[in-house]
């Protein structure tokens, strides 16, 4: 049986790939994160970004460009 493979760092809706993941992706997710955290949009901590590239690539390693 053959296992459909997605590149890291894609995102994938519905068994089709959206795309890599972008900047601007993880800003609004790390935004959506700071706002659930009871913290404004703008109000971001690094442990928002973090948990945002986490969660839309998969990988536990943030790259230093990231941080």
């Amino acid at each position: 049986m053959k296992n459909d493979q997605i590149e890291e760092g894609k995102i994938a809706e519905g068994g089709l790939g959206i795309g890599a993941v972008t900047r601007s992706m993880v800003v609004k997710r790390a935004r959506e994160i700071a706002v659930i955290g009871g913290r404004g949009p703008n109000h971001l901590e690094q442990s928002d970004w973090d948990q945002a590239w986490r969660e839309l690539t998969g990988q536990d390693e943030i790259p230093a460009i990231n941080k």
